[in-house]
Formats: structure tokens, sequence, C-alpha cells
């Protein structure tokens, strides 16, 4: 899970989303993407009235943090399928 190597979201992903080819490119031309919010260091999509947090798609140690992610939502959601895993994560993130 996401405690197991240490990361305390959403604060680890302050400066990383350069290191992602996507989100740099919203971070290099924030105008010209009206759906994306960056404030204190955070990237957000906006989406339905709600504000998302974006997943860059970086490492923590050997592993990447959307697998991480997934995961610790499989673990929380007590396996309860996929369908429910992914409801829950589009319900909190976007990548």
């Amino acid at each position: 899970t996401a405690s197991e190597v240490g990361m305390a979201l959403p604060g680890c992903l302050r400066g990383r989303y350069a290191e992602d080819t996507f989100f740099r490119k919203i971070l290099a031309t924030p105008d010209q993407f009206p759906h994306f919010v960056y404030t204190d260091g955070l990237l957000y999509k906006k989406q339905a009235g709600t504000h998302l947090l974006c997943i860059p798609d970086v490492l923590f140690g050997s592993r990447r943090l959307r697998e991480i992610l997934l995961r610790h939502a499989h673990s929380i959601h007590a396996h309860l399928g996929t369908k429910k895993i992914l409801e829950y994560l589009r319900a909190e993130v976007w990548w």
C-alpha cells in the first residue's frame, strides 16, 4: 500500500508533475488546458463540479505510483472487484 512505501498523499506529488510527459505540457502552457487547475504544487482536473487530483506516471522506489494506488484501493475495498475499485478511484483521482 501507499503507507508501505512511505508515501504521504497528496504531498508526495508536489514537484513530480514535470516528470510525466502529459502533465508537463499542462504545466508549461496552462492557459491551453482550462479543465486543469494547478494549486499549491498540485494539479487537479475539473470534472462534474469537483476537482480530481491528477496522478502523474512516476516511480516511488521501483514501483509506479498508479500501481501503488490501484493496490491500495483494492485492499481497502476488501477485494470487492474491479468495478468497485475503478468507481472509487474515478471519484478521487484522474490519470
